[in-house]
């Protein structure tokens, strides 16, 4: 399990957007239920193991990867998604097609990793677990699973085949956001206008994103469908320029000197640097996880927003050699027409 992550690690420094987590039995599909006390203890340091691995979006299961597949699955992971198709993954390893039209919902109760994903998400998982035993539903599976990121919106639940994510969720709402999840595959199954049956179900408040938008992306997603403005994405009100990048951000980077980005508004600082291509690492995917957005910001006139008391936590657990009272997480900073002149030094 550690080189997978090594490996996870290496390929979204090249670029690539992939999450690892380890996951139990899911609720549906067997009698036999792993305990937390045996998911949280799990030995990830056991290089001679074997595990399956599902691959979302792809919807298939690869079997039995170990230390010796694991050059096979990088080639399959590096490859573009249009190659992999609905047919045989191009890579030699054993594999199932996994059926579509099952709702897998991947819910976070790492508890050793975070008190909030243990206590609300196991609760949640319990809530959810004992719904679908009730309906007697196969084509719905509930999973443990462990840390998918953002402890401030548990518990987090991963929705496929849609691959929509949710926060903050309860016992009680969790089970109206799955039934509207259920609402909709059952009523689009029918129709030939699905993007009109997702719009019409989806629980947005509730609502993280979706696997495969770009932040930005999916805060305009947001901001048009429901015509308010999330306390999930922004931090100020609404603007007619909400589409258009009119914020001036001034970047200072080693390898590629002094450049200015049109920014978004409500966009992360870190989704504007990598715009612009300036190599900025953000391993965690901008979870506040790794603090390799780590940047040094010139902030005299105050423009910027405090950090909140995690993002200084996380600045003292992984400070950088050059960390000083000018250091931030990129992922952290939204930005706001107020941000008319500070810079951005990204350190090396």
């Amino acid at each position: 399990m550690t080189e997978l992550l090594l490996l996870t690690r290496k390929l979204n420094a090249g670029g690539l957007g992939i999450k690892i987590t380890a996951c139990d039995i899911p609720s549906a599909s067997s009698g036999e239920q792993a305990t937390v006390a045996a998911f949280n203890s799990h030995d990830a340091r056991n290089t001679n193991e074997a595990f399956d691995l599902h691959v979302f979006p792809d919807h298939i299961l690869i079997h039995d990867v170990s230390r010796t597949s694991l050059p096979l699955l990088s080639e399959f992971l590096s490859s573009e998604p249009s190659e992999h198709g609905a047919s045989v993954p191009p890579i030699p390893l054993s594999w199932t097609p996994l059926n579509r039209k099952t709702t897998r919902l991947f819910i976070c109760t790492h508890g050793e990793r975070d008190c909030r994903c243990g206590e609300t998400g196991e609760a949640v998982y319990q809530k959810l677990a004992t719904w679908a035993r009730s309906r007697g539903d196969t084509e719905v599976e509930v999973w443990r699973t462990s840390h998918v990121g953002g402890h401030q919106w548990a518990a987090n639940v991963i929705a496929y085949p849609s691959g929509d994510w949710f926060g903050n969720l309860t016992p009680t709402t969790a089970v109206g956001v799955v039934g509207s999840l259920q609402s909709t595959a059952e009523r689009s199954a029918g129709s030939q206008d699905q993007e009109q049956e997702q719009k019409l179900t989806i629980p947005w408040d509730a609502w993280r994103g979706r696997v495969g938008l770009s932040q930005v992306e999916i805060e305009r997603l947001h901001c048009r469908e429901t015509k308010t403005w999330s306390r999930n994405f922004y931090q100020a009100p609404p603007t007619p320029a909400l589409l258009t990048p009119t914020i001036a951000v001034h970047f200072s980077s080693p390898t590629h000197g002094h450049v200015t980005v049109m920014g978004y508004p409500g966009e992360r600082l870190l989704d504007a640097a990598k715009r612009a291509e300036l190599g900025m690492e953000a391993a965690c995917g901008g979870e506040m996880e790794c603090a390799t957005c780590q940047v040094l910001v010139d902030d005299t006139k105050g423009e910027l927003p405090s950090a909140s008391e995690d993002e200084l936590d996380a600045l003292d657990s992984y400070a950088h050699p050059k960390a000083t009272n000018r250091s931030r997480l990129a992922c952290q900073i939204r930005l706001t027409h107020k941000m008319t002149q500070f810079t951005v030094e990204l350190p090396s």
